[in-house]
C-alpha cells in the first residue's frame, strides 16, 4: 500500500483547480482519494460559510470524476475544512491518496504514513459531547486500525 498527501494552494473556497488539473493530467486517481482535508479563509465563526462552498466544490468535482451522484462523494471520500486562517494560515487544501492493499500477514515494510477512514453515525445534537459519541467515536478509529493490520499503538 501507498499513502500519499499532495498539497494545494487555494484562491477562494470554491477554488479545486489544482485537484481538478492533478486528475486531468492523472497525477492522481479519483478512486484513490480518501480524504480532502483544507483551510478555508472564514472567520471560522458561525457566519463562516466557506467551508460548506469548499465542501460543495470538492463534492461535485468527486462525483463528476468518480462517475458517482453528488449523495455518493460523501460515503467515498472525507471531506473536512475549517475556517479561520485570516493573517495566519494560508488557505490550503490536502488530497490524501492511498493506492494498493496490505494483505493481513504481508509485510508492510518500514513504517511511513497509512491512511485509513471510518465513520460514526450521524449523531443529534443532544448527543454532542456525550459518552454514546466517545464510544462510536473508538469503534470508528478501531475499524480504522484494524483496516490497516498495524499495532494500535502506531496509531
Amino acid at each position: 500500500m501507498r499513502a500519499d498527501v499532495h498539497p494545494f494552494a487555494s484562491a477562494a473556497p470554491d477554488d479545486v483547480e489544482g485537484l481538478a488539473q492533478a486528475l486531468r493530467d492523472r497525477r492522481i486517481e479519483a478512486a484513490d482519494i480518501m480524504a480532502v482535508i483544507g483551510k478555508t479563509e472564514g472567520n471560522g465563526a458561525g457566519n463562516d460559510f466557506t467551508r460548506t462552498m469548499a465542501a460543495h466544490a470538492f463534492t461535485r468535482l468527486l462525483a463528476a470524476h468518480l462517475a458517482i451522484p453528488e449523495q455518493g462523494v460523501e460515503r467515498q471520500v472525507m471531506l473536512s475544512f475549517s475556517g479561520g486562517c485570516e493573517g495566519v494560515i494560508t488557505p490550503h487544501y490536502l488530497v490524501c491518496t492511498k493506492t494498493g492493499v496490505v494483505a493481513r500477514g504481508e509485510s508492510a515494510g518500514p513504517k511511513r504514513l497509512a491512511l485509513a477512514a471510518s465513520r460514526t453515525r450521524a449523531f443529534d445534537p443532544e448527543e454532542t459531547g456525550t459518552v454514546a459519541m466517545a464510544r462510536d467515536t473508538e469503534a470508528a478509529v478501531r475499524r480504522a486500525i484494524s483496516e490497516l493490520h498495524v499495532p494500535p499503538d502506531d496509531v
